[in-house]
């Protein structure tokens, strides 16, 4: 199967549409919309994997937002990068919904790739006519929250299954999460576990439980209502 992670024993994203159930999950479930089309969007990412959640967001800013003149500073992290040949291979499903675009990713990416050093690894690049700062942090996801500087607008919790990648959701990650974060800052995330809705909330964030994507039956939105 493609779409598996045999590291994981997950799959990366939903067989009924992974592109879709990006937007769906991370993109409204964080209510993007809300910004200002000047707004400079700072955005966390646990678990990059192939980046479709970075093409869903550029794609439903330049389609819902028309005129968005502000900056995605989108910072994620990945312990195990994917080859480009392997994300290739992920997107062909998707190759449909603006074949130039992901085809520009998909360049960007190889270039990514090939340079990847331990740690940050920034870039700038055009996405749907989105301005993105990019950041890719190589290495634990601890390491990675411990390096953001500035605080997030919108997270998106992508990890695989917790119980099978149990450290993308340690009390640590939501500890991290919560301080890199400020009044206001929403997040979301296709688990509805309760050890991480637990761990969220006694992070100091306010969860939530929502509809799924396709055939899952819940997701989880959640806000963080206070700094102090």
């Amino acid at each position: 199967m493609e779409n598996y992670n045999p590291l994981y024993d997950d799959c990366y994203f939903s067989e009924e549409g992974g592109l879709d159930e990006s937007v769906w999950v991370f993109v409204r479930g964080n209510r993007v919309n809300r910004f200002s089309l000047e707004d400079d969007i700072y955005t966390g990412e646990t678990g990059f994997g192939s980046g479709l959640n970075l093409i869903a967001l550029s794609q439903y800013i330049s389609s819902e937002m028309s005129g968005y003149s502000g900056t995605v500073d989108y910072y994620s992290c990945e312990k195990y990068p994917l080859t480009p040949e392997r994300v290739e291979t992920l997107f062909a499903p998707f190759l449909n919904r603006n074949e130039a675009e992901f085809k520009k990713y998909l360049e960007f990416y190889s270039m990514l790739f090939e340079n990847l050093e331990p740690g940050e690894n920034c870039f700038k690049l055009d996405l749907f006519s989105v301005k993105i700062k990019f950041t890719l942090y190589y290495g634990d996801v601890e390491n990675a929250l411990s390096s953001i500087i500035d605080n997030r607008d919108i997270w998106f919790l992508d990890g695989h299954d917790p119980e099978k990648n149990p450290d993308m959701w340690s009390d640590e990650v939501f500890s991290l999460i919560c301080s890199k974060s400020h009044t206001g800052t929403t997040l979301s995330s296709y688990t509805a576990c309760g050890m991480v809705k637990k761990g969220l909330r006694k992070a100091g964030f306010f969860i939530k439980r929502g509809k799924g994507y396709g055939k899952k039956r819940h997701m989880i939105m959640g806000e963080y209502l206070s700094t102090e």
